[in-house]
């Protein structure tokens, strides 16, 4: 994973809420595309806040993404390093990453920690063949009758 840049795991379909979206739309959002966060940008792109299903469900009566949303927003470059976006995860207790490009810094994509997960996975395909996925199942399912 040391190779790995922040772009080559990054999803770059992203869903995205403006400052005026409606605490209904954002549910609706979240929930519908089964997203636990969506980036906030103006409308050059720049990213200004996170709104997450924990600002959504704290009660403080906002009602704007504007007012929900936690900001600055932590942001990572494209360009760095995956290790660079796992640290910033882990210093800031985030889930997920708005991902800028460099130079203009306007949101090119998400990175989630499933994201990088998956290609960690990946990457080691001697592991994966040491553990198949079909005994995983097969040992939930038999546990399951004997409940």
């Amino acid at each position: 994973m040391s190779d790995l840049f922040v772009r080559d795991v990054m999803t770059a379909a992203v869903l995205v809420a403006t400052p005026e979206c409606r605490y209904q739309q954002i549910v609706d959002v979240l929930t519908g595309y089964d997203v636990s966060g969506l980036p906030v940008v103006d409308d050059n792109d720049h990213v200004i806040g996170m709104v997450s299903e924990a600002d959504v469900l704290r009660p403080n009566g906002h009602d704007t993404a504007r007012e929900l949303m936690t900001s600055p927003a932590v942001t990572v470059d494209a360009a760095a390093p995956v290790g660079g976006a796992v640290d910033l995860m882990e210093r800031h207790h985030l889930k997920r990453l708005a991902v800028t490009d460099g130079p203009d810094g306007r949101l090119v994509g998400i990175v989630t920690r499933r994201d990088i997960l998956r290609h960690a996975v990946r990457g080691d395909e001697t592991s994966r063949r040491d553990r198949p996925d079909d005994v995983l199942v097969q040992h939930y399912v038999a546990g399951a009758g004997s409940r």
